[in-house]
């Protein structure tokens, strides 16, 4: 098996809609390892007022981590590799937070085969970390998110729904996902 061969899941959207619980779900549903989101990580331990340069060092770990599990996958012999986040997901956040983003962002060296958007129907949860929780500010994101998934022709799907009818609901759009491609 190559990396090539790996299936790359990315669970990507606005905050509080239960990304994480649902990466850890489908990681556990198909047995393989979910790669954290290193930001969450990165602002606990520094806070969520990060510069642009932050945001792109956040992008460049947790690139690595993907690419990373993608070659521990292939010594593993599992097919499928979950990420909570990416870097198209931390240019939305230089996005929102500077309306602007860094080239870096223009050349993003590795992206996910297929991506899970947990819709805003969640309600929002404050945990000290967490920014955006007015529901204009959760809509713009998912928005930005979308237009720019749209404009790069990266396929994903929304899921929608509470606990494991989000899970159900994330299954299914992953099941339609490899019908299409045949």
């Amino acid at each position: 098996m190559t990396a090539a061969m790996i299936q790359t899941l990315c669970l990507a959207g606005a905050e509080s809609t239960g990304k994480s619980w649902l990466a850890v779900r489908l990681g556990a549903h198909f047995a393989c390892d979910v790669v954290p989101e290193y930001g969450r990580t990165y602002c606990e331990i520094h806070g969520n007022a990060v510069s642009m340069g932050e945001l792109v060092h956040i992008a460049e770990a947790q690139t690595a981590a993907i690419i990373t599990a993608q070659a521990e996958a292939v010594r593993d012999g599992a097919a499928t590799v979950i990420s909570d986040t990416d870097a198209v997901v931390t240019a939305i956040w230089a996005d929102m937070m500077y309306g602007t983003r860094a080239a870096w962002f223009d050349t993003i060296p590795i992206l996910p085969d297929f991506y899970l958007i947990p819709d805003i129907d969640l309600p929002w949860e404050e945990d000290g970390l967490r920014v955006y929780g007015r529901d204009y500010d959760r809509a713009r994101f998912l928005g930005l998110l979308v237009a720019e998934l749209e404009a790069h022709k990266l396929p994903f799907a929304m899921v929608r729904g509470r606990g494991e009818a989000r899970f159900d609901n994330a299954l299914a759009a992953i099941n339609a996902f490899h019908s299409a491609k045949g």
